[in-house]
C-alpha cells in the first residue's frame, strides 16, 4: 500500500465533493480516500500508481476540476510505510 497527502494550497478544497475526489485519484489506481479539516489521504492498494501520479505533478500543475491541488507522500510512505518494532 502506498500513501500520499493531498493539499490544498487556495484553500477551497470543499468546493470539491468527494466523488469527485475519487474519480480524479482512482484514474491511477484502486484507492481510498480520508477527507479531513482541508486535507485528503489517499490510500492506493499499490505503490506504482502513487508513484505515477507524484511523477505526472511533477511535469504539469494537478488540477481537479478547476481546483489546484498539490500531492506528496505520506510519512508513512516515506518510512517505507512499514511499522516498527
Amino acid at each position: 500500500m502506498s500513501s500520499l497527502f493531498v493539499a490544498f494550497p487556495d484553500r477551497n478544497m470543499y468546493s470539491l465533493p468527494e466523488k469527485l475526489c475519487h474519480e480524479f485519484f482512482s484514474r491511477y489506481g484502486r484507492c481510498r480516500l480520508n477527507m479531513k479539516q482541508g486535507y485528503i489521504f489517499v490510500d492506493f492498494d499499490e505503490r506504482q500508481p502513487a508513484e505515477d501520479l507524484m511523477a505526472n505533478q511533477k511535469r504539469v500543475e494537478t488540477v481537479v476540476h478547476g481546483v489546484r491541488i498539490e500531492c506528496e507522500f505520506s510519512r508513512k510512505h516515506q518510512r517505507g510505510g512499514g511499522g516498527g518494532g
